[in-house]
């Protein structure tokens, strides 16, 4: 069980969190960060791999996480970014291998890169370079250097910000496979409240540097949440399959 209490970041003298206070993200379980730009939901993935200094406590199976190096911190939570790093001579399968062997010695390393890989549907770019695949290609490449460390918690910025609506889909759905077979605690930023609601078991709304809601999607969208952490007027309601749908009027 991963906690988070009464944290507090900013940059400079500017806060941009405070008292964020997040109980009980339990293993085999999937939450995303909402909010609008601004709002501080990347800031408080940072904050959580230990890439931010921030105040408040951390909490990890009963272990305080807080006052840990980064480095030490990287051996139970993994943080995928946004983006990849440019020029990068490895290829896919290369830095997929390169990233378990930075946490671990399993002999059969290139196997398990290569079932990741499959996995994401990306196999066939496992001799590619980094540096010639798209966008979206980067940002799968990146998210099977993530998923191949099998961590205790697993940090995802934006994961599905450069995809195309299929690859959208199978990745929250292998994510949350994945999350459910190996226990993971799963946390991430996400800017589509419709494939949050659907793919995620909690959503942590956050406004002005705040929680605003916190709880299962059909508690944490509601219409009074949208018009403050928004500004818009809208309805959330079912399609005929049950899924959540986020119905946007207009600007309030």
């Amino acid at each position: 069980m991963l906690s988070v209490n009464n944290l507090s970041a900013g940059y400079g003298r500017k806060s941009v969190l405070t008292g964020i206070d997040i109980p009980g993200m339990q293993a085999g379980t999937m939450t995303a960060f909402l909010g609008q730009n601004g709002a501080g939901k990347s800031t408080l993935l940072r904050s959580l791999a230990g890439l931010h200094k921030a105040g408040g406590t951390l909490s990890l199976d009963g272990t305080d996480l807080t006052h840990q190096s980064p480095s030490a911190r990287a051996r139970s939570i993994t943080y995928m970014p946004q983006s990849l790093p440019q020029r990068v001579a490895l290829t896919v399968l290369e830095a997929t291998i390169g990233a378990l062997r930075a946490s671990s010695r399993d002999p059969d390393a290139v196997k398990r890169s290569l079932a990741v890989l499959e996995r994401l549907g990306i196999s066939n770019l496992a001799m590619s370079q980094l540096d010639s695949l798209s966008g979206g290609q980067r940002q799968l490449a990146s998210l099977a250097q993530a998923l191949v460390r099998k961590p205790k918690v697993l940090l995802l910025d934006e994961p599905t910000s450069a995809l195309d609506v299929a690859h959208q889909i199978r990745v929250m759905r292998t994510i949350r496979e994945i999350t459910q077979e190996q226990g993971i605690i799963a946390i991430a930023v996400l800017h589509d409240l419709a494939l949050a609601a659907r793919w995620c078991d909690r959503l942590v709304l956050l406004s002005k540097g705040r929680v605003l809601t916190d709880g299962e999607p059909a508690d944490a969208l509601t219409a009074a949440a949208l018009l403050e952490a928004y500004g818009v007027t809208g309805r959330i309601e079912r399609c005929s399959r049950g899924h959540i749908q986020v119905l946007i009027d207009e600007v309030a």
